[in-house]
């Protein structure tokens, strides 16, 4: 969810817009630039100032409709607390952000944050069947909105949840995982030779 697909040396050139705008009324541009402060901050590990920006651009958005562009903040500041293995701060992050994506009326971000909610749960401990709840609302909007790189994440991430519990299922979903994400083959085929091998189906399992 980040604006971005490059690495970024700096900030030094985001700073520009973020100090021409912020003594002006015009909130949605000083809360876009704060926020791409964050992002920029974000992506050079710089965790407490793209917190510090992302909260900038929280209080000045609070004042526009901007749904879609808060629930990216919201989210993002959710990304850096999983990142610092703070849980709870990240599930009360996605979950607002989640709000402002439903208000936004945005499917393809609603689904990201149900997964991500998901992901959350899972670590937290909450019940199995709420992890998977929130995977499947993040599948079924992934599908709808056509996001076929979220929802092949979502699948395979079903499996990973899934190997061992339902090894028929898991074995299904890891295998989506397998072919759309060649860069993560050698992930899955670990997982997927545990299951084929609990499936008693040895050569399969050594095959991976």
């Amino acid at each position: 969810l980040f604006p971005y697909t490059t690495l970024f040396r700096s900030d030094s050139l985001i700073r520009i817009p973020v100090n021409y705008y912020k003594h002006s009324k015009l909130k949605i541009q000083i809360g876009t630039t704060y926020y791409l402060l964050g992002c920029i901050n974000q992506n050079l590990h710089k965790h407490k100032d793209a917190m510090e920006a992302f909260k900038q651009a929280e209080d000045v958005l609070m004042e526009t409709h901007e749904d879609k562009l808060k629930g990216l903040v919201d989210f993002n500041m959710g990304y850096i607390c999983m990142q610092d293995e703070l849980s709870n701060q990240s599930l009360t992050y996605f979950r607002k952000s989640l709000k402002y994506f439903y208000l936004s009326k945005d499917k393809i971000y609603q689904a990201y944050a149900y997964r991500a909610i998901s992901d959350m749960y899972f670590e937290l401990d909450y019940p199995f069947d709420s992890v998977m709840h929130f995977s499947d609302l993040a599948l079924k909007l992934s599908k709808e909105a056509r996001d076929s790189v979220n929802y092949y994440r979502i699948l395979s991430r079903q499996g990973e949840l899934l190997y061992n519990k339902d090894y028929k299922r898991a074995k299904e979903y890891l295998m989506k995982g397998y072919r759309f994400f060649p860069e993560k083959r050698q992930y899955y085929s670990k997982i997927l030779s545990y299951v084929y091998a609990k499936l008693n189906r040895p050569d399969s399992a050594n095959y991976y």
